[in-house]
């Protein structure tokens, strides 16, 4: 059994600040635990990014046997987000602009703190945003006890490759 100093500990709430590249704009990395409200705009929001062709094509059209992202998906996929940080096995957030508007995910897949893998997803009309959150949650995953975060990219998608590489 693990101790308590083998958990990460994070100090919740997360709202942890993101500028984003080149226009400056405030957007917020937030956690996605049994506190966060989730309402049908949210909802709204995850299935319109969830549905972009990129999103869609890289994580969800085999998983989804090419059916739509739906509400429904976006409400399972909070429910199963919030049980990651009830259980303490992994850990999601989601960036938000100012208010609230949900324009990308990003998530830490376990609770190993010497090295977990980290996975995101972005909105393709709020370019400038991804990289700072990535260094967010690094910051975030540090102060938790994480010691290594590590990505797993496709080859071809570039721009999350480039993500990574910007976020070191």
């Amino acid at each position: 059994m693990e101790t308590p100093k083998d958990k990460p500990e994070f100090l919740l709430p997360i709202e942890a600040p993101v500028e984003r590249f080149g226009t400056q704009e405030p957007y917020f990395l937030r956690n996605v635990d049994e506190s966060f409200s989730a309402d049908q705009e949210r909802h709204a929001d995850i299935v319109r990014v969830c549905s972009q062709p990129r999103v869609y094509d890289a994580l969800f059209r085999k998983l989804f046997k090419g059916e739509p992202y739906t509400v429904e998906k976006a409400q399972s996929f909070l429910a199963w987000a919030s049980n990651g940080w009830k259980n303490n096995q992994y850990f999601v957030f989601v960036v938000t602009a100012e208010k609230g508007k949900i324009v990308g995910c990003v998530d830490i897949k376990s609770a190993e703190l010497d090295g977990a893998e980290i996975g995101y997803w972005a909105d393709a009309e709020t370019p400038g945003v991804m990289t700072n959150a990535v260094l967010a949650l690094c910051e975030v995953a540090k102060k938790a006890g994480f010691k290594k975060l590590y990505g797993l990219v496709l080859p071809t998608n570039e721009r999350s490759a480039n993500v990574l590489m910007r976020a070191g």
